[in-house]
């Protein structure tokens, strides 16, 4: 069995275009509609840890009150010490690393080629890194 079969979904969905959704999303926190303020929450949660760093880039921006108030639920939500989601991908990583085949090395070098600042590509950068400098 292939270890990119025994990895999450999640964990293999490194969408580069995925931060133009998010602005688009965080814009949407700022719109004079209720109902579409709340349905732009909604979808930035479903995104999970991924919407991180676009959330801290809005929020260095000084939005309104409002808009500040939403980041910061979204950032509380997703911290990775609390997040079940970002203990998944830290594990996961951990057991890709620990494995250290070929495969699983790959698969690392894949997930780190992400889009930068997201928990996932980060760890697995990292966990890259760790492996190239113990085969020297």
């Amino acid at each position: 069995m292939l270890a990119s079969e025994t990895v999450p979904a999640t964990l293999a969905s490194c969408d580069k275009d995925l931060q133009a959704k998010m602005d688009q999303l965080v814009a949407l926190l700022d719109s004079p509609q209720f109902a579409v303020r709340e349905k732009a929450m909604q979808d930035l949660e479903k995104l999970g840890e991924a919407i991180g760093r676009a959330l801290r880039t809005a929020l260095a921006k000084k939005p309104s009150s409002q808009v500040a108030r939403r980041l910061e639920q979204l950032l509380e939500r997703f911290d990775p010490d609390k997040s079940p989601e970002a203990l998944r991908v830290l594990r996961a990583i951990e057991v890709l690393e620990r494995v250290a085949s070929a495969e699983t090395r790959a698969l690392l070098n894949t997930l780190a080629e992400g889009v930068p600042g997201q928990l996932l590509t980060d760890e697995a950068k990292c966990a890259h890194d760790r492996l190239a400098r113990r085969a020297k």
